[in-house]
């Protein structure tokens, strides 16, 4: 199975990043956007893994510990860069948490030894991909127009997630839900 350990985006910060799709016009490029019910946070990408590593993954997810945290999104930014856009994505605002987080996944797994630690984590929500060529200077100029208002998080669980894909594109689906602690 495909599978990653996200954080699900509640309805209204969705249907606030989802709405981004009126700002961009033809001149953008041919941009395929992210389905608005697979909106989520990515903490780490795991890529084909077996049922074994799967059962895995949870036992060392289940013993990390957090606490409720929040975040705003806050901006718009490309992968790898502006001038050659592959991922256009919305930033988060703190982002701190969300880091610290991915730190402890990471750390669980490799304890486990599951997965190595990667290094340069960039907290995002990916929004579209940029399927062709596109002119980068117009697509970040309608983006300064975006209006984040409702895509407020507030964060209580992360889910390890297996990815299906399909003819209308990817379908998500839980395998298992982490809970942060009580205060």
């Amino acid at each position: 199975m495909r599978a990653f350990i996200a954080v699900k985006i509640p309805e209204a910060a969705r249907d606030s990043l989802s709405s981004m799709k009126r700002l961009f016009g033809p001149e953008a490029g041919d941009l395929r956007f992210v389905k608005k019910e697979n909106i989520h946070l990515t903490l780490k990408f795991l890529g084909e893994i077996s049922d074994k590593a799967a059962d895995s993954a949870v036992a060392a997810l289940s013993g990390i510990k957090f606490w409720n945290f929040s975040f705003s999104v806050k901006n718009i930014g490309f992968f790898p860069n502006e001038r050659t856009a592959r991922v256009v994505w919305a930033g988060i605002y703190p982002e701190e948490d969300a880091i610290e987080l991915q730190r402890k996944v990471d750390s669980a797994l490799e304890k486990h030894g599951l997965f190595r630690r990667e290094s340069g984590y960039k907290p995002h929500i990916t929004i579209a991909r940029v399927k062709s060529s596109c002119e980068t200077e117009k697509l970040a100029g309608a983006l300064k127009n975006a209006d984040f208002s409702g895509a407020d998080v507030s964060v209580s669980s992360f889910f390890l997630m297996k990815s299906a894909l399909a003819a209308g594109g990817p379908v998500y689906e839980e395998i298992a839900e982490f809970k942060a602690q009580p205060l």
